[in-house]
């Protein structure tokens, strides 16, 4: 993958970059972290169903995210981010610039959904979260109507297919 993908996409037009279920390891986020630093043009990057299993690699990843100046909008829907809080916590790190971010699908337990709502409380720019398929329920919840309540920049909330209720 750094070998082969990473030379293609060094270039000062890309705007958008889908790796969906590339079955991305270690090594290839490693590579992702060269594309994000060798492609200033990139906007959107989408990695939705890749695993993302250790700190090691979400602190390769965060870092390389944190440091892009101009990406404003990132996928890790169903990245498994929903089983480890302390993944999740670091890959929060690096999304503090960004407009838009998927987290859909990746099963959240309210501890995780406690991270969401820390990070979405101090976000300053985030206009679009997507939630959705997340699994969380009426409890887990609570906290993250606070962060909302608190939150001054978001426009766009997916809470679709989750366990809460309107009441």
């Amino acid at each position: 993958f750094r070998n082969q993908i990473v030379p293609i996409l060094q270039n000062d037009t890309l705007m958008r970059l889908d790796l969906i279920d590339c079955d991305l390891g270690s090594s290839e986020l490693y590579g992702v972290a060269e594309i994000l630093k060798k492609c200033p043009t990139l906007t959107s990057l989408c990695l939705k169903e890749n695993q993302i299993e250790n700190v090691t690699d979400a602190n390769v990843l965060s870092s390389a995210m944190a440091k892009h100046k101009g990406l404003f909008f990132v996928d890790l829907s169903s990245c498994g981010l929903g089983g480890n809080d302390e993944v999740l916590s670091v890959i929060l790190k690096g999304c503090k610039k960004l407009n838009g971010l998927d987290l859909s699908g990746n099963e959240f337990g309210s501890k995780s959904v406690a991270i969401i709502a820390k990070f979405l409380s101090t976000h300053k720019t985030i206009t679009i979260l997507n939630l959705g398929g997340s699994g969380f329920d009426d409890e887990s919840a609570t906290s993250l109507n606070k962060a909302v309540e608190k939150n001054k920049t978001l426009t766009e909330l997916s809470l679709a297919s989750t366990k809460i209720t309107l009441s």
